[in-house]
């Protein structure tokens, strides 16, 4: 709950930490009381078990010794047949376990021939002592001091593995050698047989009759053979288990073989099928999982382990409730001692925080009254007209600035509407007016407001609606547009005055086109009537001054048409006729009307062929190219090169250059040379100097198609001028990239 203050009760919270852990204490040491209590219940069970399980299997010993002190010395097939056939009428016990009963007599190196004879002699067929191969096959055993090999086994099967040494691998070596020198009953490990199913061979060693045995005797004479029985560790200790009482349901009972490799210890379990189950190594993970109980146990020399496990809902049944009646007393107990020190500062802080909440909504009113206050000053302080409007019209609230716009105070607008000062808005139209600022949020247009006095004046308004809780409202700034209206008229006048005086310049420049060609054409014709001596000798001074009078009048006459074409092109009244335009041709022209003065100048003119064709006008194309060469002659002194050339852009576009070796120009002096009549001052420039209009054309004409003039010029190194036409004005595109020298 918001009320309580953590701070405010660390008692309480104190006493409940403490309380809780000693509760938790306390239930700790009541389960693990009652654990052990099952514990040592378990315990006992196990080594009671146990207990039972070694009585009987050491009985077990004490018969099977007994038949090995009653075997005879001297034995043969018939007389064996008989001894096993009393040993498995002996015990039920010994019946359930065993498998078979072998006999294997000592035979030394030097007697070796003579007991392979008389046992195949007494077989009718052939008889050898063997050992287990590499590939786990019987084959012959090569020669060594002694042997044990089985002579006689029963039940006789056709699979018996008679004359198999077993000294012949480990396991049965190291048992054999353990039942010699201990003179007792030694079994191995479950291992897998020659034939049937897997099992463990129990060694008893026999000896002369009347010889002492055993290390305590002294006696070093080795014995006269060994009893070989046959038998299944695991199904004996489950008949000797089935004769107890069973375990109670939950449990289970697992017998360990400690002598054996991991992973193949597991001898019994309860509830398992057969020895195959029960040599898996989950099982026996699954046997040594704490917690467990064992107690120990030995059999035929072979240290064992009696496991029994609980499963987990047994083992929490038997614990029970323990502990549970002391956690829940703890609990309660700490639960009313904190409720009580908690309550008892309850009803202080309640007190303490209505008293807060109080100041708090009071310096919320004096702050929502200064913020109010502050807005009010600041829409006071505005040049412009604000105004807050709610949605049937009516002024919410005003700033000065619309009262001294409108000639009213305060009072009297907010008991007024909007259609009491605005002419251009109706009633009739307020709502869908309304709908379109909530959808749109805001909007500028123009209206018409009306003062006091009845002065209508026009104002550019700003209307922006928002929504305050479920309250809707418009917030408008208006401003006086008479200053704005008088400004835009006088625009309107200006270019109608330049729109008259650039048409009254278009007459002047048409007028004079005429005026100053005819007399030009004139000059042109008589004076090359003159130069030409047409109507009989002239003097030669006057000849050279009719070519002076020739060549000035059509340098005047180009002037005059780069002035006129200048003037079409910015007036916008200049028209393309666009046809397709080989750059060859255009290239050839050039060389043509150029390649003449430029060897007069000692300057070599290289144009490159080109295979490239735009889409373009062929004279105003033209006309651009002779001026960018005409420039780089100019511009270039004798012994330097001009380069045309013609190439595809990057953008698909025709890029045409013309770079030139000449004198060149910096950086600032570039835009002056692209204004009309701009002149670049150098004394390296050729005599007649021009007027400064064949770039400014140039770039004109070249824009007027679409495209756009590019310079690089430095000085002292030369000027490059690239003109590029669009890509849609790109008609051939094949470009042929050999050169050519023209003029030189």
């Amino acid at each position: 709950m918001k009320w309580i203050g953590v701070h405010r009760h660390w008692p309480a919270a104190l006493v409940a930490c403490l309380g809780i852990l000693a509760s938790l204490s306390v239930f700790e040491h009541a389960r693990k009381t009652a654990h052990d209590r099952v514990s040592a219940e378990l315990s006992v069970q196990a080594e009671t078990r146990a207990r039972d399980l070694q009585e009987v299997l050491s009985r077990y010993e004490g018969t099977i010794g007994g038949f090995a002190a009653a075997f005879p010395q001297h034995v043969d097939a018939g007389q064996f047949r008989a001894y096993a056939k009393s040993v498995f009428l002996a015990s039920s016990i010994l019946q359930s376990g065993f498998h078979s009963v072998a006999w294997a007599p000592r035979v030394e190196a030097r007697g070796r021939a003579a007991f392979e004879a008389a046992a195949s002699a007494e077989r009718h067929a052939p008889y050898a002592i063997e050992e287990l191969g590499p590939d786990g096959k019987p084959q012959i055993a090569p020669p060594k001091s002694e042997y044990y090999p089985l002579r006689y086994m029963e039940p006789d099967r056709p699979d018996a593995p008679l004359g198999l040494d077993m000294t012949t691998d480990k396991a049965r070596a190291a048992a054999l050698q353990q039942a010699i020198a201990t003179g007792s009953m030694t079994a191995t490990p479950p291992m897998r047989m020659l034939s049937g199913a897997e099992g463990s061979l129990l060694f008893v060693p026999v000896y002369p009759t009347g010889a002492a045995t055993g290390p305590k005797s002294g006696n070093i004479d080795a014995p006269i053979g060994i009893l070989v029985f046959r038998l299944s560790l695991s199904a004996t200790v489950e008949a000797v288990i089935a004769a107890f009482q069973p375990v109670m349901p939950g449990t289970e009972l697992y017998v360990i073989d400690d002598s054996a490799t991991p992973g193949h210890r597991l001898i019994y379990r309860s509830g398992a099928q057969g020895a195959g189950a029960l040599t898996a190594a989950t099982d026996e993970a699954q046997a040594l999982a704490e917690p467990y109980w064992g107690s120990s146990f030995q059999f035929a020399g072979r240290d064992c382990t009696l496991i029994l496990r609980v499963a987990p809902q047994l083992l929490a049944d038997r614990m029970g409730g323990a502990g549970w009646f002391e956690l829940g007393a703890g609990l309660l107990l700490i639960a009313t001692l904190t409720a009580y020190l908690v309550t008892s500062r309850v009803r202080a802080d309640r007190l303490r925080q209505l008293a807060d909440t109080l100041q708090r909504e009071a310096a919320m009113r004096r702050s929502a009254e200064a913020d109010l206050r502050f807005s009010q000053a600041a829409m006071d302080r505005s040049s412009e007209a604000i105004c807050l409007i709610d949605p049937s019209g009516h002024y919410l609230n005003v700033n000065d600035a619309t009262c001294r716009q409108l000639g009213y105070t305060r009072d009297e607008l907010l008991n007024m509407t909007v259609f009491d000062v605005s002419v251009t808005t109706d009633r009739k139209t307020w709502d869908e007016r309304w709908a379109t600022y909530r959808e749109t949020g805001a909007r500028t247009f123009e209206g018409v407001r009306v003062t006091k006095d009845g002065r209508k004046f026009p104002v550019d308004i700003t209307a922006s609606y928002f929504q305050f809780g479920d309250k809707e409202c418009l917030f408008t700034v208006a401003r006086d547009a008479t200053a704005r209206r008088a400004i835009e008229h006088e625009l309107r006048d200006a270019k109608d005055r330049a729109e008259t005086a650039n048409q009254a310049k278009s007459q002047f420049l048409a007028n004079m086109s005429h005026e100053l060609r005819t007399p030009l054409n004139a000059i042109i014709g008589f004076s090359e009537v003159i130069s030409s001596a047409l109507f009989g000798p002239v003097d030669a001074r006057y000849r050279d001054y009719a070519q002076d009078i020739h060549g000035s009048g059509h340098h005047l006459l180009r002037i005059i048409n780069d002035l006129l074409d200048l003037s079409k092109v910015e007036a916008g009244r200049l028209e393309l006729h666009d046809g397709g335009v080989p750059i060859a041709v255009l290239f050839e022209t050039c060389r043509r009307m150029m390649g003449d003065r430029a060897a007069a100048a000692g300057i070599t003119l290289d144009i490159e062929p080109t295979g490239l064709e735009v889409d373009a006008d062929e004279l105003r194309l033209e006309q651009v190219l002779l001026n960018l060469v005409s420039n780089a002659v100019k511009f270039t002194p004798p012994g330097g090169s001009v380069r045309v050339a013609a190439r595809l852009a990057d953008d698909g576009g025709v890029a045409v250059s013309v770079a030139d070796t000449g004198i060149g120009m910096d950086a600032s002096e570039i835009p002056r040379a692209l204004q009309p009549f701009g002149q670049i001052d150098n004394s390296l420039a050729r005599p007649h100097g021009g007027t400064g209009l064949g770039l400014p054309l140039a770039v004109r004409l070249v824009e007027l198609h679409g495209g756009a003039v590019t310079i690089d010029s430095e000085p002292g190194l030369g000027t490059t001028v690239t003109f590029t036409m669009p890509p849609e004005r790109t008609r051939h595109r094949e470009s042929v990239v050999t050169g050519g020298q023209v003029a030189g």
